[in-house]
């Protein structure tokens, strides 16, 4: 569980906190970043972690756009950190804003996209809501049908 906290929050220093370093950011902004990456590192305790990933996420999309495909990176990698963590609710969030991204992005069969969406359905299945992620499955299936022409 250890290296999954200190994975988390290497991708959230990596990909987060050096946008918080812009010039053009506030100094109580990278305090505040810095705090909390401190706070989590100490203490384990990840209960500011989703307040840091949302500013990390709008700081990604100021810098490079709203629709560039870092967005959809980081989205990926955080989902899965909080997947690993159990967070399926946090994981979740982040999957479902990978899955409207993508789609509006890439399209809805788009292998990026139909991967969101597993994973999505994966997370429904380990939460118990089998109907779900049979919907979520069958759009894979459905995505995948269309893009192979099978």
């Amino acid at each position: 569980m250890r290296f999954l906290q200190n994975l988390m929050l290497i991708l959230l220093l990596a990909t987060g906190v050096s946008v918080f370093a812009q010039e053009r950011t506030e100094d109580a902004d990278n305090a505040r970043a810095l705090e909390v990456v401190k706070s989590l590192m100490e203490t384990g305790d990840f209960s500011d972690s989703q307040d840091l990933v949302d500013r990390m996420l709008e700081g990604l999309s100021q810098e490079f756009g709203p629709n560039h495909p870092i967005l959809l990176q980081a989205l990926a990698h955080l989902g899965q950190v909080f997947y690993q963590l159990g967070d399926y609710d946090g994981a979740s969030r982040l999957f479902e804003r990978r899955v409207e991204l993508s789609t509006r992005i890439l399209g809805p069969e788009h292998p990026d996209t139909l991967i969101a969406v597993g994973n999505c359905a994966v997370i429904l299945r380990d939460q118990g809501d089998t109907a779900g992620a049979r919907q979520r499955f069958e759009q894979v299936v459905e995505g995948l049908t269309q893009r192979l022409g099978a």
